[in-house]
């Protein structure tokens, strides 16, 4: 069986450095929210859950976009619009 192909990473830009360290402010903030490093990003846990991915020096292979978990599936939306996905996903684990 052969292995299995990883995701590209791409590098991060400038714009989106400071976009998402706006992000990884702001949800440091909300309570019971830990987060820790991965392969350059941040992951971002309430409680013990997982809930979402941010870009630190690394994006995905969606350019302007951050990752979060809905259930058991893994989705993309783009940084305009992550703050207000992020918050319903976060209130939905409480």
């Amino acid at each position: 069986m052969p292995p299995k192909s990883r995701p590209k990473l791409l590098t991060l830009s400038p714009e989106m450095k400071h976009i998402c360290a706006a992000l990884i402010s702001e949800l440091s903030t909300w309570p019971g929210v830990t987060m820790r490093p991965m392969f350059g990003f941040c992951s971002v846990y309430r409680g013990r859950k997982i809930f979402a991915v941010l870009p630190k020096t690394r994006q995905l292979e969606i350019p302007g976009s951050v990752a979060y978990k809905e259930g058991r599936e893994w989705k993309s939306v783009e940084v305009g619009r992550a703050l207000a996905v992020l918050e319903r996903v976060y209130e939905a684990l409480g």
